[in-house]
């Protein structure tokens, strides 16, 4: 049999090996020319830069489900019916990035059925969690206007809520509204690059126009009381474009709609369950002005053999 001896040891003339070293120093130059050059017309890589390292990605997925109404006829579908796919909507949006879920007419049995169901499709058991309370009494009665999040991206630092009334710290309806309202405020920490944000939710009174219009002054007036972050504000207003409460919140705070780097979906977020009902635009998320613009802006989907809610989703991508 024959043995096989390793040349691992074998000395060699120097004069033998200068082809060689003269091989290896013009692959060295060659790289190092290379690599510099790229760095020169692309800039350094993103691996490399400690900025991009904490830069913050970030979305708002902001959405009116409709209260689970009991009495539900036409084409309006029970809260057994359109629960999943108002779920999976949330799900496969927030997918691989941290996202910031603001719904309006949550009831608590419904906000119940949400967090299970995104819970089931959570890589960590239990990670969505929320933040708010009930509009009727502060704690669980009436429709919640709640944060979601997930626990993995997020840090709860602080929150709160207030009433959108003269009374704002007790639950109360103020001025003309039809119903009692009700804001959430959340301070979070995004967890990866340590940036901390302020994300307020609300619905306003569908009747009344003087409360929307000062429901809009006292939440401007929240976002600039309790801290110097950038602040994120999302929900129904119901209010068109051309109706004062939006003129006068436009004038504290930048509607994403009109700054963002790229649309997508459809233009009206008020659909109703009827085909032949009057689409409006009345559900917004606004940022302050250290925000210059949205990445993306989405009207989404709320129709899959049938309306989900008579509302459209909005999606908004930020880099901050």
């Amino acid at each position: 049999m024959e043995t096989i001896t390793p040349n691992l040891g074998r000395y060699k003339h120097p004069r033998n090996m200068l082809p060689l070293l003269k091989y290896t120093f013009l692959v060295l130059v060659s790289f190092f020319i290379a690599h510099n050059l790229s760095n020169f017309v692309t800039g350094p890589s993103s691996s490399s830069s400690s900025s991009s390292d904490k830069d913050m990605n970030i979305q708002i997925y902001s959405h009116n489900i409709r209260f689970d109404n009991k009495g539900a006829k036409g084409a309006e579908k029970p809260w057994s019916e359109r629960k999943l796919p108002l779920t999976e909507s949330v799900s496969f949006h927030s997918f691989g990035v941290p996202t910031v879920v603001c719904l309006q007419e949550v009831l608590k049995n419904q906000l119940d059925d949400i967090l299970a169901l995104l819970n089931q499709h959570s890589v960590k058991e239990d990670d969505w969690t929320y933040f708010g309370v009930g509009r009727n009494d502060g704690k669980e009665a009436g429709e919640y206007s709640p944060v979601i999040y997930r626990k993995s991206d997020f840090e709860l630092l602080e929150g709160g809520s207030f009433w959108l009334s003269e009374t704002p710290n007790v639950p109360s309806r103020g001025w003309d509204a039809d119903q009692t309202r009700i804001a959430t405020w959340t301070h979070l920490k995004h967890r990866l690059s340590g940036e901390k944000i302020n994300v307020f939710n609300t619905h306003l009174d569908h009747k009344g126009q003087k409360s929307r219009e000062e429901a809009v002054k006292l939440i401007a007036q929240k976002t600039r009381s309790y801290n110097d972050d950038v602040s994120f504000i999302a929900g129904d207003f119901n209010s068109e474009p051309n109706e004062e409460a939006y003129q006068t919140l436009k004038n504290y705070l930048k509607d994403t709609r009109l700054y963002n780097n790229q649309m997508y979906g459809y233009k009206n977020t008020f659909t109703g369950f009827d085909d032949d009902e009057e689409h409006k635009v009345i559900d917004y998320v606004f940022v302050d002005d250290r925000v210059k613009e949205a990445k993306l802006f989405g009207v989404l989907e709320n129709k899959f053999n049938f309306y989900s809610s008579d509302h459209r989703p909005l999606l908004v991508k930020f880099e901050i």
